[in-house]
């Protein structure tokens, strides 16, 4: 029914929703005319009928006034569509309600629509533990409503007479309306998968039925089988149901995520009578790679439905992972389990490391620090043809680097798009589990996380984009490429289109950066651009004419121009090359250059180790003459010069230093060698190898450091008979757990902690860790406070505190945590410039990141619970700039004890 104020109209009728779907022109007569809208399947799950009545003149303008002008009214209804009969009933039927650990499971499930009848469809299919679930808030999403839902109307309705006749109503619709849319089974318990099964795309037969059948993990608990369905005809549909996976004498472990070496702690089992008879439990232990210090054997008396925890005292001896094995028998039943845990490396590592050639015999010395702990640590020795022997230590360092933001990601795949050069020279898949083309996949899929819409943000899931890092990662993407690898798509094209839209707009640098800062970034994008076949000629020519003032800069340009298919500009390559040559800093035997001394170069990670790499691969790009050869050679020898433990300071210096020695290499090492090299240690022969042709194969051996006696030094000969340079480099590794006093190198560290009783507020006042026995309740929580304090403003800074195996972050991501308890938190969500903007909470350590420190203090705290007795390192909380980590800091290092609740030990 219309109510129309006209007598007879002209009406334009319409169905909309995100277009206008169909459309008539009709008379209506009278105040409340009739319409019919036939109802289409295309119409689910809602339409909007708009309605507008069209009245010409009816009578001329009178003086002063126009009763008779034109006229028009608007009106919407919104209709909806049943979508029942879209709607696909999903039934899900296991063969039992109650599993044993490790049986098979079959699931049937029939598929039918809403007249009843089965049809052929497509299920996905996951089976996973009910209490991760749980954990995370994770409900079964029903995609019936998100395809079947209420839809928003997309069109927008104006008439142009409007502005004319000045009179306009639009009845149940505002003016602005639119957008929208929206193995071998064991007794012993081992696998506790949360994820039982993954099905993504089960078929069912034409009568809409299908079966699925796994094997459970050995997990007791209660698994969620869920399924998603569609079918061919756009129905959809979702069912969900619980089984439960459980035996009469059930073991649940009671251990901590992780130990590390020198900690005595308590882990057992909390065991449970799921039997009707009560009876005498016995509980035995074992493992591999810890020392129990009291009985293998412990018996508790169990009730039946009664649960009792049941723990041993352990020592960790030594790194890696250790295996614990519980046994339990009552009544006859029996019940086994097996748990992985990580003991830790000591967080003091030392490393001293030296890289050199030789022609005829080099003689080195080799001995061991004091205070090391045994069973970790080694030599080793690596021979070659050529220098890229040298940057093992760099490579090794970028697979190792703890922290994961895109910059550091991107650095540590680099090396494996080389291609033949590096993988023949190193073993690169010693550093990851997984192989290289797997690794590099890895980073290529998670370059979406990084995605703002206008470029990459440093941080996952971040919302401020970096241009910088946009510039690297679009580069690095070239090089997937020319590796042979698929790029992403439209990601790739889309940062290909980002970073030319930032490079065309030339005053809209951020406010961070300084005018040379944004020249330089400019410059490596028009390269990275370039690497893409993307020359934009305007900029080119316009940074030609206004180059950048630094070393890095200028090289970005330089390459720029060699590597583009435009016109050459043979004046402005030589001018470059001029400007790189005459800022070479020659000293004794090495030669640099030098970054800005500016701390606004920070913001692109600009160093003297970066601006020697960048400079000498454009020289060797541009030049590749025996006059420069000289200066490369200095300048080589200053690299390694700059290395610390066998690496450079950062992931961007090391990621540089790989790229300018292999055009070091490729350039210079032509030269085809004939000689035989061997390496003896005090008189003992420990590696031999015959180098012949040109080749990037290398010769190692390591031996563990507890092969040597400490405090007295060991001569090492290195010799090389026949023709060519033998090139070999040497590292000693060791740990130690000597424990650290505070450090202060720019950056000052302070750990706190407080205790919180059960509601989350705080009790007593805070206490500092460092140099002292902290004893705290087993269940208590406390407030965690961490406070940095810099002189001055710093960029890309990073503070690891490591957490003792006794302590455990509470997550308040988890739907389980309480939020009363987080109160105490500064868990800095609010924050987003000048302090701490990115936060990660891992296993062993909770990370703090800054993309800019303003001067002065900053405090971050986070609620944690003593959850593990026994007594634990409590290592140092770190302070670095991560580019610059020279600038550093930390606390000392502490020990906590965690007692009983209720015991004898009181909490000081």
């Amino acid at each position: 029914m219309v109510q129309s104020p006209y007598e007879e109209a002209t009406a334009l009728i319409t169905v909309e929703r995100e277009g206008i779907l169909e459309s008539r022109v009709t008379t209506l007569k009278g105040s409340t005319p009739m319409i019919e809208v036939p109802i289409k399947d295309s119409y689910l799950p809602n339409v909007y009928v708009s309605v507008i009545l069209l009245k010409g003149r009816t009578a001329p303008p009178k003086a002063g006034s126009d009763p008779g002008a034109p006229s028009f009214k608007i009106g919407y209804a919104s209709l909806s569509v049943d979508p029942d009969q879209k709607r696909l009933r999903v039934a899900m039927q296991t063969d039992q309600d109650t599993y044993r650990p490790g049986e098979e499971v079959t699931v049937d499930f029939r598929l039918t629509n809403a007249a009843g009848d089965g049809v052929p469809g497509e299920i996905a299919f996951s089976a996973a533990d009910a209490g991760v679930l749980d954990l995370i808030g994770y409900q079964l999403p029903i995609p019936f409503d998100a395809f079947y839902g209420p839809r928003p109307l997309g069109v927008t309705t104006t008439e142009m007479r409007g502005a004319l006749v000045e009179q306009r109503s639009y009845g149940q619709k505002a003016e602005d309306v639119g957008g929208g849319g929206a193995a071998t089974k064991s007794e012993v318990r081992e696998d506790f998968r949360p994820s039982a099964h993954w099905a993504p795309a089960l078929r069912t037969d034409e009568d809409g039925d299908a079966s699925v059948t796994f094997e459970l993990p050995q997990s007791l608990t209660t698994f969620r089988l869920m399924a998603s369905a569609l079918s061919e005809a756009h129905e959809f549909g979702a069912a969900q149901t619980d089984i439960v996976v459980t035996k009469p004498l059930v073991q649940t472990p009671a251990l901590s995520r992780f130990v590390r070496i020198g900690d005595q702690f308590a882990a057992g089992v909390l065991v449970t009578n799921r039997s009707d008879e009560a009876g005498t439990a016995t509980v035995s232990a074992s493992a591999e790679g810890l020392t129990l210090r009291n009985d293998t054997t412990q018996t508790v008396q169990l009730a039946a439905g009664a649960t009792r925890e049941v723990t041993f005292d352990w020592t960790a001896p030594t790194a890696g992972d250790a295996r614990v094995t519980f046994r339990a028998r009552l009544n006859g039943e029996t019940d086994a389990l097996a748990k992985t845990l990580p003991v830790k490396r000591p967080t003091t590592k030392r490393a001293s490391a030296t890289f050199a050639s030789t022609q005829d015999t080099a003689r080195e010395g080799l001995r061991l620090p004091e205070q090391r702990v045994s069973g970790l640590g080694q030599f080793d020795v690596t021979l070659a043809s050529t220098a890229l022997t040298g940057l093992d230590g760099a490579v090794e360092h970028l697979f190792e680097y703890p922290y994961g933001c895109l910059e550091q990601t991107t650095s540590r795949v680099r090396p494996l798009l080389a291609g033949g050069a590096l993988l023949n020279a190193f073993d690169l898949e010693a550093f990851e589990k997984k192989n290289r083309d797997q690794i590099v996949r890895d980073w290529m899929g998670s370059l979406s996380t990084f995605w703002t819409g206008d470029g990459f943000s440093l941080w996952e899931d971040g919302d401020h984009t970096n241009p910088y890092v946009t510039a690297y990662t679009l580069m690095a993407l070239a090089e997937a490429e020319a590796a042979g690898y698929d790029v992403p798509q439209p990601l790739t094209q889309n940062a290909i289109d980002a970073a030319a839209d930032m490079v065309r707009n030339r005053s809209d640098r951020p406010d961070y950066y300084s005018e040379g800062v944004w020249r330089d970034t400019r410059a490596f994008m028009l390269f990275a651009l370039a690497r893409h076949d993307r020359a934009l000629e305007s900029e080119i020519n316009w940074l030609a004419s206004h180059p950048p003032t630094s070393v890095e800069g200028q090289s970005h340009l330089l390459r720029t121009l060699l590597s583009t298919e435009q016109p050459k500009r043979p004046e402005v390559e030589t001018r470059l090359v001029e400007q790189l040559r005459q800022q070479i800093r020659v000293e004794a035997t090495t030669a640099y250059l030098a970054a800005p001394e500016d701390d606004d170069y920070g913001w692109i990670f600009s160093s003297d180790v970066r601006s020697t790499a960048f400079g000498l691969t454009a020289l060797l790009e541009a030049t590749p003459s025996d006059d420069v050869r000289q200066l490369a050679q200095r300048m080589i020898r200053y690299l390694m010069d700059r290395r610390q433990q066998g690496h450079w300071a950062s992931t961007q210096d090391n990621a540089a230093v790989v790229t300018a020695f292999q055009h070091y290499v490729d350039a210079y090492e032509q030269a085809a060698p004939d000689f035989s090299a061997s390496v003896e240690l005090a008189g003992k022969t420990i590696l031999e190898k015959t180098f012949q042709d040109r080749s990037l194969r290398t010769a190692a051996t390591t031996i563990e450091a507890d092969a040597f006696p400490t405090g007295r030094e060991l001569p090492l000969t290195v010799s090389r008979g026949g023709t060519g340079r033998l090139y070999y480099s040497a590292r000693l590794t060791t740990y130690t757990s000597a424990p650290q006093d505070a450090l202060d190198q720019g950056l000052r560290v302070e750990r706190t902690l407080q205790r919180l009783d059960d509601d989350g507020k705080a009790v007593g006042a805070p206490v500092s860790t460092g140099n002292k026995t902290i004893t705290l309740e087993s269940g208590r929580l406390v407030k965690v406070t961490l406070r940095l304090t810099s002189p001055t403003s710093r960029t890309y800074v990073a503070v690891d505190d490591a957490l003792p195996a006794g302590l455990e972050p509470v997550n308040e991501a988890f739907a389980t945590s309480a939020q009363g308890v987080l109160d105490e938190a500064d868990t800095g969500s609010g924050r987003w410039w000048g302090s701490f903007t990115h936060t990660e909470t891992q296993d062993d350590r909770v990370v703090l990141f800054a993309d800019q420190l303003r001067a002065g203090e900053h405090t971050y705290s986070y609620v944690a619970r003593a959850t593990t007795e026994g007594t634990f390192e409590h290592p140092p909380a770190e302070a670095e700039m991560m580019y610059r980590p020279e600038t550093r800091g930390h606390t000392a290092t502490g020990t906590l004890m965690v007692a009983p609740s209720g015991g004898p030990a009181a909490e000081r």
